[in-house]
């Protein structure tokens, strides 16, 4: 009955968020939105693979992870790309490493769970796999960030987003050209006959705090996620 009930949940949730996509997805193409059309088929392809690796490889995923696929897909790209929830909703970026972070980890850990069980001569300590799932995790953001920055240089995009700054705090200003960096505290910047201090209160970072904040969210989310399965699982193990 709770089998039932679970595969019941996950198949409403995923048909719900099926026709909310395909819904949002026509009306990018009418408005002739590409890249949010190209954002609308990733996320479907992203529901879709729970079942595929439940028919190909006959391995079905827990309920939670399936849904945190789901969710943070949804989340991602629909809501944070295309409702522009990145620009409109404050730490929603944030949340979302965070969350990808965790979810990162969680399938790492059932990943890891399984080859250790179908493999007669793997036998990974508990410890040993909580260090592996936090480092295939931060593996996994690092890639992510790589193509967020290639993205931005090759295609012109801005998916490493800007932060603004009203100082530096740099030795390439030393002029000396001595190791020793020299701060200075960005009062008046015009650029394009435009006063930046005036409108916009700095000068534009061009990305780096963006990703070392993604980073540092999902290493925190992921370590949040391999420390507690470790407990988890050093649980089971004694009670075994």
């Amino acid at each position: 009955m709770a089998k039932i009930t679970k595969d019941r949940l996950e198949r409403s949730v995923r048909i719900l968020l099926t026709i909310t996509v395909i819904l949002i997805m026509i009306r990018q193409i009418m408005l002739r939105e590409w890249e949010f059309v190209f954002l609308c088929i990733f996320t479907l392809i992203m529901f879709s693979i729970p079942s595929i690796i439940d028919k190909r490889y006959k391995v079905r995923l827990p309920i939670g992870i399936e849904l945190s696929i789901y969710a943070i897909s949804f989340c991602t790209a629909i809501l944070g790309e295309i409702q522009e929830y990145y620009l409109k909703i404050s730490g929603w970026d944030k949340l979302m490493h965070f969350s990808c972070g965790m979810g990162l980890a969680a399938i790492f850990v059932f990943i890891l769970t399984v080859v250790d069980k179908e493999s007669k001569r793997l036998n990974i300590s508990i410890f040993y796999k909580a260090i592996f799932v936090f480092c295939f995790t931060i593996t996994a953001l690092v890639f992510w960030e790589f193509f967020e920055f290639a993205a931005d240089n090759v295609l012109g995009k801005d998916m490493q987003k800007d932060v603004i700054v009203d100082k530096i705090t740099s030795v390439t200003l030393n002029e000396n050209k001595r190791n020793k960096p020299v701060k200075v505290k960005v009062d008046s910047l015009k650029i394009n006959e435009e006063d930046w201090i005036k409108k916009y209160g700095g000068y534009l970072d061009i990305g780096l705090y963006d990703t070392m904040y993604d980073l540092l969210l999902g290493a925190l989310g992921a370590g949040v996620y391999s420390v507690g399965s470790y407990y988890y699982l050093k649980k089971k193990s004694i009670e075994k």
